[in-house]
């Protein structure tokens, strides 16, 4: 009997992340670490356990720009990490591709589709791929442009956006006048609610899970 393929599950909501682990167990070919719900309990499990896969959702309160998946491989270089999340927007499908994930599920997805992209994806078979994102809008903004409108969102004024960023407030204010521009958005508010329903900056707060968690 070959060697099994251990699985990290990471997902904010922990009934969540206990369905697919339950839902996994019942195929003998994977080890299911036990589920973590934040990027910092991900990286320990990781470190510790050197998983195979890992399902993450995109939304966990202690991270920002999917910079889970880069810390992920950086631990453990050969992991293939699917992104999970509450919505289904293009723009996520592209950020995902750029983080170099495997695949981009949606929560109300029926679990046993859920579960056959992890096989998928374990049987070395990338499901984001360059053909697949053809038909989907990318995003016109740049990298810098959608942490300053993502850090925007969740922080307020552009005083609070140099505190995170480092950036000097006029320097803000150019790329915030190049987003308004690019997004065709007369204040920033509207750039914020256009961006979001893209999918090209993540939500301030998440909506809760639309788990069709169905078999």
């Amino acid at each position: 009997m070959g060697s099994k393929t251990s699985v990290l599950i990471v997902d904010r909501h922990a009934t969540v992340g206990e369905a697919f682990a339950e839902a996994l167990k019942a195929n003998d070919h994977f080890t299911v670490l036990s589920p973590v719900t934040s990027l910092v309990a991900a990286l320990a499990s990781a470190a510790r356990h050197k998983p195979s896969i890992a399902l993450v959702d995109i939304h966990l309160p202690d991270d920002q720009e999917f910079q889970i998946i880069d810390h992920l491989r950086t631990i453990v270089p050969t992991i293939r990490t699917l992104v999970i999340s509450d919505q289904n927007l293009p723009g996520y499908c592209h950020r995902s591709m750029h983080n170099n994930a495997w695949a981009h599920l949606h929560k109300g997805m029926p679990l046993k589709d859920i579960i056959s992209a992890i096989e998928k994806v374990d049987s070395g078979q990338r499901l984001l791929t360059q053909d697949l994102l053809a038909t989907v809008e990318p995003s016109p903004l740049s990298h810098r442009e959608t942490q300053i409108l993502e850090t925007m969102a969740r922080n307020g004024p552009t005083s609070k956006v140099h505190e995170v960023l480092g950036l000097s407030n006029g320097t803000i204010n150019n790329y915030i006048s190049s987003i308004l521009t690019k997004l065709d958005s007369p204040d920033r508010l509207h750039a914020i609610i256009t961006a979001t329903a893209h999918g090209w900056i993540r939500p301030y707060i998440p909506l809760p899970p639309t788990t069709g968690i169905q078999g």
